[in-house]
């Protein structure tokens, strides 16, 4: 019997259209999910509902999800007419196709539920998306989840609003979590580095990203912040355009003598979208 969580329940009586979900590892959202989509299959005939993930083997592995739920269930339920790998299907002309993220993932298949799974992880994600959403315009519901990783992805781009509308947002803490204790992040924190940490439990997309500068650092930056130059003989303006990451930053430098020439009187660094 599935008791669920608080928040995989919040999760399960959600029926937005477009569910986001940002969580820390191991916090049993890809079997809430499996076990969703396999209660739509079961309940309601000819409904494809497709699964993409980063990689062919986490791919599988959400059709074991659905076929060890489906073992344990009692009572009467479709026939299932086709069981591999990738698939599942049932006399009912539902099914549940599992697929490795590629270019064309997605593309062609008329499904009613989409779940993006791990997305900040895949390759191809924006035209992932692309491909998705056409197949949804009738009607049906698109969840996309992830752990962070950093913010040169799709999914940092859907989960902040810089693109994709508007959509239902979970949040899930390794606090949140009643497995997880303050003892037990202590330790587990203690052998991982920062960026891993951030990644796999904080939620954390600026310390989750390859930066080569700590973000806590660069706010110390900002300490005595003086935003007016009057007086300054000389201002230094440098700014860094990096388009790859769809970032850049700007630092601003006092030249009197009468002040270290290090001194920061001005400091941003932020997502500019280009």
């Amino acid at each position: 019997r599935f008791a669920p969580y608080a928040y995989q329940r919040a999760i399960l009586d959600d029926r937005s259209p477009r569910r986001l979900i940002l969580k820390a590892r191991q916090t049993g959202i890809s079997n809430t999910l499996a076990i969703e989509a396999l209660h739509a299959a079961l309940t309601t005939p000819d409904q494809t509902i497709l699964f993409v993930s980063r990689n062919q083997d986490v791919a599988c592995e959400l059709i074991h999800y659905c076929q060890h739920t489906l073992g344990g269930l009692q009572g009467p339920q479709p026939a299932l007419t086709k069981e591999n790998q990738s698939q599942l299907a049932w006399a009912n002309g539902s099914r549940i196709l599992s697929l490795a993220a590629t270019a064309s993932a997605g593309r062609g298949v008329a499904a009613r539920r989409v779940y993006l799974d791990e997305f900040a992880f895949c390759l191809y994600d924006q035209l992932i998306y692309e491909s998705i959403v056409p197949t949804l315009s009738q009607g049906g519901q698109l969840t996309v989840l992830s752990t962070p990783r950093g913010r040169a992805n799709m999914f940092f781009r859907l989960w902040s609003g810089l693109e994709g509308g508007a959509w239902s947002r979970h949040e899930i803490h390794w606090q949140d979590c009643p497995r997880y204790t303050p003892e037990w992040a202590e330790a587990m924190r203690a052998t991982m580095t920062r960026q891993a940490w951030a990644q796999e439990y904080d939620c954390d997309f600026v310390a989750s990203g390859d930066a080569v500068f700590d973000a806590a650092d660069l706010a110390r930056c900002s300490n005595n912040y003086d935003p007016d130059p009057e007086g300054c003989e000389r201002v230094k303006a440098m700014v860094d355009f990096y388009a790859a990451r769809h970032y850049s930053s700007e630092t601003t430098y006092d030249d009197l003598e009468a002040r270290d020439p290090d001194d920061v009187l001005y400091f941003t660094a932020g997502l500019q979208p280009f």
